[in-house]
């Protein structure tokens, strides 16, 4: 999916005229975009953190954010000669215990780019369209200073996230014995 259509569906939901001019947008059309740009880097952030495996290289034990693709956000593992090896997070680089040149595989997630218009944005199948348009919705409202509207929006989107993320465990209840 891509913001454009998310901004579109957004625009039906509160009944603004759906048809825009991307290259020259209106007001609400600028808040919309802020505020769709805002909620995906929120459902990254804390729903759905994005991930990257890349191949890098150590020197002496070192391995400078900068060298890899992405801004890093925290680094989950190192491997080198195919099993993990204890790290350090510091302010710009990372650093093993051990001071050799050598290459290796990072998995790490990211800070989120601000999406272009036409941009996909990168999140599983299961948030859809609707899902993030509704929370667009709610942030635009609070952003105009509708504030009830926004709470309405915001209980929906807040309620549709919860049900996706809450890991559902199975329970067996022991077995009743009467007396």
């Amino acid at each position: 999916m891509k913001l454009k259509e998310i901004i579109e569906l957004s625009k039906s939901i509160i009944g603004l005229d759906s048809v825009s001019d991307y290259d020259n947008p209106g007001e609400a059309t600028l808040k919309l975009i802020d505020c769709a740009r805002m909620i995906y880097s929120e459902l990254c952030l804390e729903y759905v953190p994005i991930k990257f495996k890349e191949e890098a290289f150590l020197s002496k034990g070192v391995l400078k954010y900068s060298e890899l693709t992405y801004p890093v956000r925290e680094i989950l593992w190192i491997k080198m000669m195919d099993s993990k090896v204890p790290f350090k997070m510091g302010v710009h680089q990372a650093s093993i215990k051990y001071k050799v040149d050598s290459p290796c595989e990072v998995y790490y997630s990211v800070h989120p780019a601000e999406p272009g218009i036409d941009d996909e944005l990168i999140l599983p199948p299961w948030y859809t369209a609707h899902l993030i348009a509704t929370g667009v919705v709610s942030e635009y409202y609070y952003r105009v200073g509708m504030v009830d509207e926004a709470l309405f929006y915001r209980t929906r989107y807040d309620h549709s996230l919860q049900n996706l993320t809450k890991s559902i465990r199975s329970y067996t209840l022991p077995r009743r014995r009467f007396i």
